[in-house]
């Protein structure tokens, strides 16, 4: 069974355990809410739980209070970017760009000071909001494996402001080369 399908089949079965569970525990509809497939990007599924798990990852890492007010809108814009890291892992992996540990350790100490923390303090903070150093850890690969892809194929760029249209140019060619489903 491919990995894809091997995540749909327990994003699935995942699914129902919650439903079953939540009707015991009185609250089936939030745990509905979290079982399921948020997104697919080709071929690679993208569960809610990956999505909340973002959510939780965000809450602490930017430092924006998040109200009942936002959160959907929170929600549309981590799921796009959810799936722009999916087409950015993809094409890393692709080319075969990578960065070093060293790299990527200097970025997590480099994000915590900008929130005035060490990176013990700050993964301190995302375990106890429910989610993952990992994750943390991957999000920062992903962003640094990309940046580092753009440097590599548009070398002759200079500016912070031609390194990210560069970006986004890229990045909006690969999105609509994809194939992006929303359940």
């Amino acid at each position: 069974m491919s990995p894809a399908l091997q995540r749909v089949v327990f994003a699935v079965a995942f699914g129902g355990i919650c439903v079953i569970a939540g009707a015991y525990c009185g609250s089936a509809n939030a745990a509905a809410a979290v079982a399921g497939i948020a997104s697919i990007v080709n071929d690679f599924v993208i569960t809610n739980y990956d999505l909340e798990q973002h959510i939780a990852l965000f809450k602490v890492t930017s430092g924006v209070a998040v109200t009942a007010e936002a959160l959907p809108q929170i929600r549309a814009d981590i799921l796009t970017t959810l799936e722009d890291q999916v087409l950015e892992q993809q094409e890393t992996a692709k080319r075969k760009v990578t960065v070093s540990n060293a790299d990527i350790d200097m970025e997590l100490q480099n994000v915590a000071a900008e929130r005035h923390l060490s990176v013990e303090q700050m993964s301190a903070m995302i375990t106890a909001a429910g989610t993952s150093v990992d994750l943390w850890r991957m999000d920062i690969t992903t962003r640094l494996t990309w940046r580092e892809l753009i440097n590599e194929r548009f070398n002759m760029l200079t500016s912070e402001s031609d390194v990210k249209e560069a970006m986004e140019n890229y990045l909006r060619d690969l999105r609509r080369d994809a194939i992006i489903t929303r359940p």
